[in-house]
This record gives C-alpha cells, structure tokens and sequence, in this order.
C-alpha cells in the first residue's frame, strides 16, 4: 500500500477538520474580501488549482477576483494598483520561495494577504494579516491529495460564508461521508487505471476545470505521462486535433448524462473515455451541489493517479526530479 494511497484515506477528515476549525474566525476573512476593490488568489502547482477553484468561487459571489500562479505574481502587475487589495496566497508548506516573494511584494505595496497553508511555523502563517490553517496533518507523499483537499475546503467555507449558508454542518457530514464510498470502489478503480493509455486528456468546465488541471499534473508527477488539461469546450477549439487511439480522456461531465455530441466526437477519435460524475458516468457519484461534484472528481482522479503509477511498476510517493517544497 503507497503512502499516498493512505493519505487520500485521510481526507474526509481533513476537510472535516479544515472546515469545523476555521468556522468561527472566517467572518473577519470574508469582510476583508467583501470590503476589497480586488482579490488576487495566488498559488504555485496544486495550490494553484486550489486558487483557481476559490477564483471561481468568489466570481460566482460577485467578487472582483483575479486568479495567478505565484511566480507570475509580479510588481510589474501590482505597482499600479488602486483602493483596497487583498491578495489569498495558497501554499502547502507556507515556505516556498514563489510564495514568499508573493508575500513580500503584497506587503511592500499595503496589501492585505490571507495566507492559507498547512504549516503553523511557515513565514506565511506567521506573517499574513489573516492565517488560514489547513489540517491535513503532515503529508508524507510528494504528490500532493489531502494537503490539496484541505485547501478546496477553505474555498468551501468561504462559499458558504458568502452566501449566508446555514447547512454547511449537514452537508459537511454528506460530503464526507460520500468521499468514503469512494473507497468501496478501489477494484474498480485499480482496473480502470491500469488500462489508461501513456497519453491522457482531462476535461471539465467551471469548478471542475482546475480538478481537470489537477488531474493532469497529478499524473504527470506519479506516473510521468504526458497529460493536458482543457475546460471541456476549448478542447474542441484547436487541441483535439492531437486526439488518436493512443490516448485517454478523463472527462469530469457535467448533469446527469454527459453532453451527447461531445461524446460522440470523443468515442469517433479516442482510445478510451473514463467519464467521472453523475447517472451514467463509468465513475459515478450522486451529487448536485458544486463542492460535493468537486471533492468527488479529485478523489476518483487522485485514486487513478495513485493506482495507475502502481501498476506502471513506480513509486507514487518519491516521483524522481521532484521535492516537496521548491526553495529556490
């Protein structure tokens, strides 16, 4: 059993924890962004996905929100700006040297950063006006799964605190609870993965086009096939010319019966689609609401990855040319 296996185990209660023990401070969080002329959400690698999702969030809430990757966070962009700033700066480890840079600047020109990491004793916990903490407890496995859950889960009890929701408790215990289904269909899964071609396309629109992008780079990292991403619809302007028997499409589908054309399309051109979501998906789940459909979609995707890299004959949690924190 991989450590990285064990650690997806873990993320019901990460998200459980995440959200149960930043419930009652997230309020001066949320006024802060309520009350900013922009937001900037910035993260690098998973955070990044964890940023795009919480980008997506606060747009659909009527907040004015920019999504970055940290590295490409820069004074250039910033110098400029005007009225009440609010960068959210997401890092796992609060110390890697984007996100510290990413700080820096923020605080040069009198930004207020919300810092959202799972590490109490990093510089960005220490020095962020509003510290996020993410419990997903010490995370072994260079890939990245329940540290990244526990980043969605901010994201989460953001929406629900926007938007005045009060069965957050009720649908935290369905969430969950729905996550560890999942883990009944671990046969299902392995099989699937190890018939998963060396090239794999993955696609999803709106909240589910970042788990698309974490689909892609989770497979490059433990299994190192070559992987692109796409919001489902751009795909078919331009990259589907590259779609051959080769390949593999991970489609995260949106409603109950995934859209008939596309399908169509993707079966004429494809080696093989894995369809994740509801009612007649080959990965299936029951879910209506927007962050149930997401946790769900990252779990099964992070399974494939784990499994898939298995039975590649490699090692999911040591994947060679990678380290848990970039420094430099």
């Amino acid at each position: 059993m991989t450590v990285m296996y064990e650690e997806i185990q873990e993320e019901p209660e990460a998200i459980r924890k995440t959200i149960n023990e930043n419930a009652d401070k997230i309020n001066k969080v949320i006024d802060q962004i309520k009350n900013s002329s922009l937001v900037f959400v910035t993260g690098s690698g998973t955070s990044y996905n964890a940023a795009l999702i919480l980008n997506y969030t606060l747009l659909e809430n009527g907040i004015r929100s920019v999504a970055m990757t940290s590295s490409e966070y820069s004074e250039n962009i910033v110098r400029n700006m005007k009225g009440t700033i609010t960068n959210i700066i997401f890092s796992q480890s609060g110390e890697s040297s984007d996100a510290i840079s990413n700080l820096k600047l923020s605080k040069k020109y009198g930004f207020t950063v919300i810092g959202i990491t799972n590490e109490k004793e990093s510089q960005l916990f220490m020095e962020s006006d509003h510290p996020i903490l993410t419990h997903a407890g010490k995370e072994k496995s260079i890939a990245a799964t329940k540290s990244h859950a526990a980043q969605v889960a901010v994201s989460m009890l953001m929406d629900y605190s926007l938007r005045n929701d009060k069965k957050l408790v009720e649908d935290l215990d369905h969430l969950c609870s729905g996550i560890e289904k999942i883990f009944s269909l671990t046969e299902q899964i392995k099989s699937l993965s190890s018939e998963i071609h060396n090239k794999v396309v993955f696609l999803g629109s709106e909240k589910s086009y970042p788990v698309a992008l974490e689909g892609g780079l989770k497979f490059k990292e433990t299994t190192g096939l070559i992987t692109e991403s796409y919001p489902t619809r751009e795909y078919f302007h331009g990259p589907i010319h590259r779609l051959d028997r080769e390949t593999t499409v991970i489609w995260l589908t949106e409603g109950s019966l995934p859209n008939k054309k596309i399908m169509e399309k993707l079966e004429e051109l494809s080696g093989e689609i894995i369809t994740i979501g509801n009612g007649e998906a080959v990965l299936k789940f029951n879910e209506e609401k927007p962050f149930q459909k997401v946790f769900n979609s990252l779990v099964f995707i992070q399974l494939l990855a784990n499994f898939k890299a298995v039975s590649m004959g490699l090692d999911p949690d040591h994947p060679s040319n990678l380290n848990k924190v970039v420094r430099w």
